[in-house]
């Protein structure tokens, strides 16, 4: 008798839109879940509605969101991608009713547009395609959060820069000298501020006390840690002395971002990202020490203190 592989089952539906389409709440509720864990989904939010509905919402390039905000039907909750092991920009939408799955299809109300949206694929049972061999399903988002991870152009093949990707060298000369300036070919938006890089956390060590060149940001270790702004990656590894795991950025403005402590780190040198992007997970710097990110930003080569810049930061 074969064997039914149910975590392959289509449990939703998925509607196709252009990559950075808005995906919106279906009804006002609850946000329980918004991370990139469930095997397979990439970006991915579950809402909890009074009556006991739940909705999820998958393949994000960008959850904008964070679990326990209270949102209203229609409010934006994250942007269409293609994280996860979709093959292509899309929203997959469930719904269950008390933990039963459903079709949704009978309950949408409103006008859906054929031409901007696509078509509605139904539930009808049929197996997703199977992860890559090796892939866990949730290090799609590394791309995500990928500009989106999965239609990131290729550095040093598509585009010309004036540097070496991915080397120590590139890295320690952009922490020490201005940057030069990005090709036209890399896409990104200029901000005159910096997200807060870390899921919750709070600052626990302040710039320049002790020569100290950055902050750090004590949050829960495997927290996620994202792009302050959008740019373009130009070093990931662990070879910069004293950083542990590390994530430098370049970004349209000049600026550079350097995230580094990491557990692990989520993009490759060459990624265009976009902020609020999913990048690597919060670690331990060393045996013993507290779980945290250390986060620097360079303006003309200049380390600056980024507390003024940053948004919204959490309280202890």
């Amino acid at each position: 008798m074969r064997r039914v592989r149910t975590d392959l089952r289509h449990n939703g539906i998925d509607v196709a839109a252009p990559a950075g389409a808005v995906v919106r709440a279906a009804a006002d509720g609850l946000v329980v879940y918004s991370d990139n864990t469930l095997r397979g989904l990439g970006n991915a939010v579950v809402i909890l509605h009074p009556g006991g509905w739940t909705t999820l919402y998958a393949h994000n390039a960008r959850n904008t969101v964070q679990p326990g905000w209270r949102v209203k039907r229609g409010e934006r909750i994250a942007l269409v991608g293609a994280t996860g092991i979709a093959r292509g920009p899309h929203l997959h939408f469930e719904w269950r009713d008390n933990g039963r799955l459903g079709d949704p299809k009978r309950l949408f109300v409103g006008r859906r547009s054929d031409e901007l949206m696509g078509p509605l694929v139904p539930l009808d049972g049929e197996a997703r395609p199977q992860e890559p061999e090796g892939e866990s399903g949730t290090e799609a988002e590394p791309g995500n959060g990928a500009a989106t991870e999965s239609e990131t152009e290729s550095a040093g093949t598509e585009i010309a820069f004036p540097f070496e990707l991915g080397t120590v060298a590139t890295a320690r000369r952009l922490m020490t000298r201005p940057a030069p300036n990005l090709p036209e070919s890399v896409v990104g938006r200029r901000f005159s501020n910096l997200l807060w890089p870390v899921k919750g956390g709070y600052l626990s060590r302040g710039h320049g006390a002790g020569g100290h060149r950055g902050v750090d940001i004590a949050a829960q270790e495997g927290a996620g840690v994202r792009a302050a702004a959008d740019g373009i990656v130009v070093y990931s590894g662990d070879g910069l002395a004293g950083m542990g795991h590390a994530v430098v950025l370049l970004h349209r403005t000049g600026w550079v971002t350097i995230y580094a402590g990491n557990r692990e780190n989520g993009v490759q040198a060459g990624d265009q990202v976009q902020r609020g992007q999913w990048i690597g997970r919060v670690g331990r710097s060393a045996a013993g020490s507290e779980p945290h990110l250390h986060f620097e930003w360079l303006q003309a080569g200049e380390h600056r203190d980024p507390s003024p810049l940053l948004t919204a930061p959490a309280a202890p």
